[in-house]
Parts: structure tokens; sequence; C-alpha cells
């Protein structure tokens, strides 16, 4: 899909991804409250269920990690488990994050954030299953430089200066 036929967003309710991080830090900044939220309706309703939910999402990220340990061909992640797994909001708010280097979380986010401001949702496209590779400084502040590629679910490379 080109540019020009993006036309919808691939947030909620269609809207652009720049435009739920606008609204999200405005709301922040009116209420001093995440999306201006001001009670969470789940976890007063049914304050078990919530929890379990939330100990689920959790659960994933740990696994994930340990999946990705266990296989790994390195041996800095086999035995030093250097790695840390995040799930995130569509504009880049972490919702829960598993063990390992904690002091990635931020910076993961600050890039999720700054790809949105540069327009990564029109200029390259973001599908189901698109894994970003991420490494710049300027960004992180710890990564080294953004890789030129990006690979969906499928395993297949796509330039990011050519995404068709």
């Amino acid at each position: 899909m080109t540019q020009v036929e993006h036309a919808k967003g691939i947030g909620i309710g269609g809207k652009r991804l720049e435009t739920l991080l606008i609204e999200s830090e405005q709301l922040y900044q009116q209420t001093g409250r995440y999306y201006g939220l001001t009670q969470l309706s789940f976890k007063t309703k049914d304050p078990i269920r919530y929890e379990i939910f939330h100990s689920k999402l959790l659960s994933a990220t740990i696994a994930a990690r340990e999946m990705a340990r266990m296989i790994s061909a390195s041996a800095i992640l086999r035995e030093v488990a250097e790695l840390c797994f995040v799930l995130f909001t569509p504009v880049g708010d972490v919702v829960a994050h598993s063990i390992g280097l904690l002091a990635h979380v931020r910076p993961m986010s600050k890039i999720i954030k700054w790809a949105i401001r540069e327009g990564y949702e029109e200029k390259v496209g973001i599908r189901d299953g698109d894994i970003f590779e991420a490494n710049d400084p300027s960004i992180g502040p710890i990564f080294d430089e953004i890789e030129r590629s990006r690979h969906s679910s499928t395993g297949r490379p796509v330039d990011l200066d050519d995404p068709s």
C-alpha cells in the first residue's frame, strides 16, 4: 500500500497514531493522569479479573523473554539474560514488561514515539505482525543506530527506504 493509498490510520477507530499520541500527551498535561483517566472501570468493577488479566500480560512478557533466552545463540543472552520484553500501547506506553534490563524500557518507548512522530505509519507503513528493530542513541538514548530493515511476522526483511 502506498503512502497515498494509506488514508485511514491504524489506531483505535481508524485514527492515526500521531493523533492518538498527541491526544494522550495533551490529556496528560491537562489532567496529570494517563490519557486523562480518573479510574480504571474494569479494575473497579472486577478487581480480581483485572489482576488475573494483568498477571497474564506480565506472564506473557516473561515467557517471551525466557523463550528468547533459551533459543538464543548468544552466550550473553543465555547465561547473563541481558534482555527485556515489553508490551506497549499503540503509542508506545508500557502495558507490561518482563524482568531483565529495565533501563531499556523507557528508551524503547521513546523509539516508538519517535517513529510515530517521524511518520512511520505513512512513510513506511505498519502492518499486523511487523517488528521494528531500533538501535539509535539519539532517539534511545541507549541504542546505537536504526536498523535499515524491518521484519514482518513472515520473516521477510523490508527496506525502510523502500517499503514496497
